[in-house]
């Protein structure tokens, strides 16, 4: 399957950098390695244009710029706060002005960037959730809960049929959101908003079913 420019230009700004630090003997053991045409490794090494009239250029950032950033990302997802590409577009640039450039990335850096993470890392949909749920979900400390939870219940002798689960959540009537529908219409809406009715929907279940 064809690659597209873009990701064919990253693999071939990686290949230079790779023999231009001594990782390979020949231009065209870098192409292989990064599955690109020799020719145009070469026409980047030589400084020509790529195809589209522009020059090609050197990445933004050296490997040990790319390495900070990197560690900087993982330092941002153990404290469950991953970067947006904006962020990572944001901290390109100020590694960049610490170092003394007054060169600025792309805006479509941070995309670019992330496609050539470590396999580890990957662009992902991140969904808000109360800091409450996301604390209770900690794998340790629900182990230590049920342990805990299971000598409360040998040691008084604590039946399933007379255990109860209990939960609320509230939602508003005439407050829609987006949705597919199977319309014969070019434009699908559906009214919304106004003065809304609140609900309160509450479960009850034993442990026992």
């Amino acid at each position: 399957m064809p690659i597209s420019s873009e990701k064919e230009e990253i693999l071939l700004s990686n290949a230079l950098e790779a023999y231009n630090s001594g990782q390979f003997n020949s231009i065209q053991s870098a192409a292989s390695h990064f599955g690109v045409s020799k020719w145009k490794l070469r026409n980047r090494k030589d400084g020509r244009t790529n195809g589209k009239g522009r020059i090609a250029t050197k990445k933004a950032l050296n490997s040990l710029q790319e390495a900070s950033l990197i560690r900087w990302i993982e330092l941002l997802n153990s404290v469950y706060t991953p970067p947006t590409a904006l962020d990572i577009e944001g901290a390109a640039n100020r590694i960049l002005q610490h170092c003394g450039s007054d060169r600025q990335v792309s805006k479509m850096y941070g995309y670019q960037f992330i496609a050539r993470l470590p396999p580890h890392i990957t662009l992902r949909t991140q969904k808000p959730m109360e800091k409450a749920r996301i604390e209770a979900e900690l794998h340790g400390e629900l182990v230590h809960w049920y342990k805990v939870f299971g000598q409360f219940l040998r040691k008084y002798k604590i039946q399933a049929h007379e255990l109860y689960n209990w939960d609320e959540t509230g939602f508003q009537l005439g407050v829609g959101t987006k949705e597919n529908v199977a319309s014969t219409r070019e434009h699908e809406t559906i009214a919304t908003g106004g003065i809304g009715q609140n609900i309160t929907g509450i479960e009850c279940i034993s442990a026992d079913g």
